[in-house]
């Protein structure tokens, strides 16, 4: 069934895209919505470095993961031959901001087209930044319920240290995300769905994005074999909490320390 997914059938369906900052919930959503029977959901397949796409797929499109020059010769090709091979479900990928952002034939071609749906998930920038830089100091992207045992505690609640350029890199791309957000709304607002990261929870919400992406799938049958991984309160888990805190401030981005600090 999952090869028929993949490349059968002749019936055009929506294509969409999720926008996001990284450790924002993109890859537990991106995989929730590719488990529902009429979506396929790639990965993050304008990644500087590699194309984020299954081997068979990359088969298909007669390319190696490695294929970034070939891929960036002409991007809008690249990405037009891969809706095609699903062109009977509802097909999108995953995108990082920052990485659209080096790519202005996709902004012109998926971000302000109404013939693309745009799903833009938001998340506090001051998670994100932590939640990164716990993941880049432990090596531990992301977590399936398989493999939870494999991980220790401490790992998983392990302290960082705040540092300013850190914090202010990840503020940088959480205004990029926003104004990438902006800019499709004003183009075709009624292709642009946003969601938060607390909401990826919502049977109800998660109903409404089938919804907006024309899928018959039960919000109830979602999954993404993925679990949480920081589970602790959020001031425990940095090491130097008042730099943090007053960083912010100097920053006026105090409100998204409300309940962090509880």
């Amino acid at each position: 069934m999952r090869l028929f997914r993949l490349f059968g059938g002749n019936r055009r369906r929506c294509r969409f895209v999720i926008v996001a900052m990284g450790r924002s919930g993109s890859t537990h959503l991106m995989r929730m919505l590719d488990s529902a029977e009429d979506i396929v959901c790639h990965g993050e397949i304008f990644k500087a470095d590699r194309i984020d796409l299954r081997p068979r797929v990359l088969r298909r499109l007669e390319m190696t993961d490695s294929d970034t020059e070939k891929r960036d010769a002409d991007p809008v090709a690249f990405l037009d031959r891969l809706m095609e091979l699903t062109r009977n479900r509802n097909t999108g990928f995953k995108a990082l901001c920052q990485h659209l952002t080096p790519q202005p034939p996709l902004i012109e071609h998926v971000l302000l087209s109404s013939e693309w749906r745009k799903l833009f998930l938001f998340r506090n920038p001051l998670e994100t930044y932590v939640s990164a830089m716990r993941a880049m100091k432990t090596g531990v992207w992301r977590l399936p319920e398989k493999k939870r045992s494999t991980v220790s505690e401490k790992d998983l609640n392990l302290t960082v240290t705040f540092t300013p350029d850190g914090l202010e890199t990840s503020i940088a791309h959480w205004r990029q995300l926003n104004s990438q957000y902006d800019r499709a709304v004003e183009a075709s607002p009624k292709q642009v769905f946003r969601i938060g990261y607390e909401e990826l929870g919502s049977p109800g919400k998660l109903r409404d994005v089938l919804e907006f992406l024309g899928s018959s799938a039960s919000a109830g049958d979602l999954k993404s074999g993925l679990v949480k991984q920081y589970g602790g309160r959020f001031r425990d888990g940095i090491a130097n909490w008042d730099d943090f805190e007053a960083h912010v401030r100097r920053l006026g981005f105090e409100r998204y320390l409300e309940g962090l600090a509880d």
